[in-house]
């Protein structure tokens, strides 16, 4: 698996002198790796004209202009949610699409088993199910709809860190 992270203000600046969010995305869909195509958790391409940007964005983007520490902790958690899961945002299960953050709170909710949240190649991994589940915790944290519930960037690096048992 190849990961993609971007700073998504360079994504802002690259749509002000034109360049297309629909560009980017058919570069990643080119880029998926044969192993990723055939697995059995592969999301079909999504429409061109949607944006991956907004999966990344604090809810409160949209409508506030004055960029938070928050809006960064929300981004952070949905990479770790994609780093854990393997998945990309948005999820297809037959006709419905999920996004990741309500597909994993599902999962947990409905006591999934980790193998089944968790990104297969981790699967040999799963003596570490606690350190596993412990970052989807931080992860989802992270994703809060509301910023003022989302940790402090201090505050995620420590927990991540006690994790790795630094």
């Amino acid at each position: 698996m190849q990961p993609y992270i971007a700073d998504f203000g360079l994504a802002r600046l690259a749509s002000i002198t034109g360049e297309s969010s629909r560009l980017q995305l058919e570069q990643v869909a080119m880029a998926a790796t044969p192993e990723l195509q055939s697995s059995p958790y592969e999301l079909g391409i999504m429409n061109s004209g949607e944006n991956l940007r907004s999966y990344y964005q604090a809810p409160e983007a949209t409508t506030s202009s004055k960029p938070s520490q928050k809006w960064d902790i929300y981004s952070t958690g949905m990479i770790l949610l994609e780093t854990v899961t393997g998945k990309l945002p948005v999820i297809e299960v037959g006709p419905l699409r999920f996004d990741l953050v309500r597909w994993v709170e599902a999962g947990i909710r409905e006591r999934a088993p980790l193998s089944d949240i968790v990104d297969p190649t981790l699967i040999h991994d799963l003596d570490r199910a606690e350190e596993m589940q412990r970052v989807l915790r931080i992860a989802l944290a992270c994703v809060d709809r509301s910023p003022e519930k989302r940790p402090s960037a201090r505050h995620c690096l420590n927990a991540l860190e006690k994790i790795e048992g630094r």
